[in-house]
């Protein structure tokens, strides 16, 4: 008979618990409101975000062979600061504007045409092509990595504004 009172018990305790089982429904799909794929119905994370990358960004890092471009000690003339912008050209095609500042006060800009994928951005620019993996992209930050020229390159931008007007004309 105890048996019998024990096992209902944990029926009893089983039901009136809801059985386990969660009141809301898993929904896989984007998650972060700031993606242009943002799933408002989403309770998981599938990783499956999408970030336009549109704008500009500051250089935050820039690594070359692990070592920091704005460092004096490891370059002779090192870089003071840097902006990348991301916009779309009339005809669709991906356009980017670059800017750089070194110690010396001279300044490297330029710009071209990029693709990009939800795992690389690749950019050409005078017949030349750079080709960086993605490891991170959210709203605020798009960080690349990659082999340039034999060197081991990687990027950490952080999103600046979306006007494109923070470049200078070549």
């Amino acid at each position: 008979m105890l048996k019998h009172i024990l096992n209902l018990s944990i029926i009893f305790l089983m039901i009136s618990c809801g059985g386990g089982g969660s009141d809301s429904p898993y929904i896989s799909g984007c998650t972060d409101d700031c993606a242009i794929n943002y799933d408002v119905n989403a309770t998981q994370d599938d990783g499956s975000c999408i970030y336009s990358y549109l704008g500009t960004y500051i250089v935050d890092e820039f690594y070359s062979d692990g070592y920091s471009v704005f460092d004096p000690t490891a370059f002779a003339n090192p870089l003071i600061s840097g902006a990348i912008s991301f916009g779309v050209a009339t005809n669709g095609t991906g356009v980017y504007g670059y800017s750089y500042l070194y110690a010396d006060g001279t300044q490297l800009s330029g710009g071209g045409t990029f693709t990009n994928t939800l795992t690389s951005v690749t950019f050409y620019e005078d017949g030349s092509i750079e080709a960086y993996n993605i490891s991170k992209a959210n709203c605020l930050e798009l960080d690349l990595y990659g082999t340039i020229n034999g060197s081991n390159i990687s990027v950490e931008l952080e999103w600046y504004s979306s006007s494109l007007e923070h470049l200078p004309e070549n």
